[in-house]
């Protein structure tokens, strides 16, 4: 998870970005590929996506 929090430049903009992603339903651009894996499995809500498909 560090290493996540370095690439998208500190702690601040990870909660940022993780708080955007759960209110907006998804991630900026800007925080990577990387981050939006880490928020979905640590969110649960791939699981919630697969069972409404």
């Amino acid at each position: 998870m560090a290493r996540i929090v370095g690439k998208v430049g500190g702690y601040g903009k990870f909660a940022k970005y993780a708080w955007r992603y759960i209110k907006e339903g998804h991630v900026p651009p800007e925080a990577g590929a990387e981050f939006a894996d880490f928020v979905v499995s640590v969110s649960g809500l791939g699981g919630v996506a697969e069972a409404c498909s």
